[in-house]
């Protein structure tokens, strides 16, 4: 009996899910709150973008602009999970809001916010860097190592190379 090998991986993959009850369960398959942070920011900056597009002759912004705005926004929040942050999902709508707000605001159409502005425009959408416990001067593998300064400050750790850094404050 002749199989096509791309039907029998159909079959397999088809078979494999029904097995494990994920296909389309929502108590399998649960959205994370990044993935819904960076879909919905992206989708209020294409939208808001959108008389900005047109008054320079482009077309409004697609699911290509949607894609790539996920995309970048995406970047922020891992850039921020490196330091052991987390999206928080009740802060997602807030943040929504600031970035209408801020490209509403916007008087140019090159002033308009984007994905890099996102920990400026919504500070509150990750949860803070856990404490760490090294003092200045201490290897560390990211801020959440570092203990936070005595006096007004920040801490940071400051890569020294690739996965090895040392922490350092910044007073106020």
């Amino acid at each position: 009996m002749a199989y096509s090998r791309f039907g029998m991986v159909g079959v397999v993959v088809s078979l494999g899910c029904l097995a494990a009850g994920a296909c389309g369960n929502p108590e399998v398959y649960k959205e994370e709150s990044r993935d819904v942070a960076a879909d919905a920011i992206a989708e209020a900056i294409c939208e808001a973008a959108t008389p900005c597009c047109v008054s320079i002759g482009y077309r409004p912004p697609s699911d290509t602009c949607r894609s790539g705005m996920r995309n970048e926004v995406m970047l922020q929040i891992m850039g921020a999970e490196d330091d052991r942050r987390d999206v928080r999902r009740e802060a997602i709508d807030e943040c929504v809001e600031k970035f209408e707000a801020a490209i509403a605001a916007a008087s140019t159409c090159t002033e308009v916010a984007g994905p890099a502005d996102l920990l400026e425009l919504c500070p509150d959408l990750m949860t803070p860097i856990p404490e760490g416990t090294r003092p200045p001067g201490d290897s560390c593998g990211g801020t959440y190592d570092c203990a936070s300064p005595s006096e007004p400050g920040q801490r940071d750790c400051i890569e020294d190379q690739p996965g090895s850094g040392t922490c350092y404050w910044f007073l106020s």
